[in-house]
């Protein structure tokens, strides 16, 4: 079973950066956008659902924006976005998109 459900969300993504951000430090940028990406399988109701290819690409879109708000101050946890923050820097970013290669 497992198998088969990440066959179905197999491919290649391309996420786009947000833009019109100054870095200033990018310590903690990959622990950042991990605990972005899986704030959004926490939230999202898994015992109603599969893993598909949109929850990945919405997560990717939530990892994208924690870790741009981090690396624009100093420090790895001074910048860090809440559930409303992330949603709220997505929605600001209507251009952000992911692109799904099989």
């Amino acid at each position: 079973k497992i198998r088969e459900e990440i066959e179905k969300v197999a491919g290649f993504y391309k996420v786009d950066i947000v833009k019109d951000v100054k870095r200033i430090d990018a310590t903690g940028a990959g622990d950042s956008f991990a605990s972005g990406f899986l704030a959004k399988f926490m939230v999202t109701d898994n015992r109603q659902s599969t893993i598909s290819k949109e929850l990945i690409s919405e997560a990717l879109k939530y990892g994208i924006v924690n870790s741009t708000s981090v690396v624009t101050q100093i420090g790895a946890e001074n910048g860090l976005l809440s559930l409303n923050g992330l949603e709220a820097m997505i929605s600001s970013h209507p251009r952000l998109q992911v692109e799904v290669y099989n």
